[in-house]
Formats: C-alpha cells, structure tokens, sequence
C-alpha cells in the first residue's frame, strides 16, 4: 500500500512544480506591469490631476460668479478675496465656458 502512495505522490510531483514554475512567470509578469504602470501614470501626473480637477474649477468659478452677481443685486460689495479664494484661482478658459462676466477685482 506504502508502495503505491509512494508513487502517487512521485507521479503529482511534477505536475505540481510545472504549476508552481508557471504561477512564478505569471507574478513577474504581473509586477512588471504593475510597474510599467506606475511609471506611465507618473509620466502624465500632471495632466491627470488637471482633468480631475477641472469639475473643481468649474464649480468654484459658478459659486463666485454667483456671489459676484447676488453682491451687485443687493448693492453690497465685498473686494476681499480672502473670502472669495475661489475667484482669484480660476483660469481664465473656465470662465470662457461658462459664458460669464467676472469682473478684474473678481480674478
């Protein structure tokens, strides 16, 4: 009976190798690409982090123009950017889009 456990376990050594050599190139093809991967999205951090931060700006130039325009209807007008910080840190293409008037003090 020990005979034939024996060869049992002799004849599975093999396949089992081929499957741990097979699993082996398969982990070092996954960490090569996770680090391509990584060098690739630290060549386009930049343009990234603009394109996720563009809803942002976006939003932040509404809520100023908003503000801009309820100060003016109200006749109350307040220069301070340091309350308005979003105002000065707009880029000039997001006001294009929105198709609104913001005022030289505003930026």
């Amino acid at each position: 009976m020990s005979d034939a456990h024996d060869d049992e376990i002799e004849a599975s050594r093999a396949p089992l190798l081929d499957h741990l050599v097979e699993l082996r190139s398969r982990l070092i093809v996954c960490v090569v690409a996770l680090v391509v991967g990584f060098f690739l999205c630290f060549a386009f951090v930049e343009p990234a982090y603009k394109l996720l931060l563009h809803p942002f700006y976006v939003a932040a130039q509404l809520v100023a123009v908003r503000a801009h325009h309820r100060e003016r209807e109200s006749g109350h007008h307040e220069p301070n950017l340091a309350q308005r910080p979003f105002a000065a840190a707009t880029p000039e293409p997001v006001v294009a889009i929105l198709g609104l008037e913001v005022l030289e003090h505003d930026r």
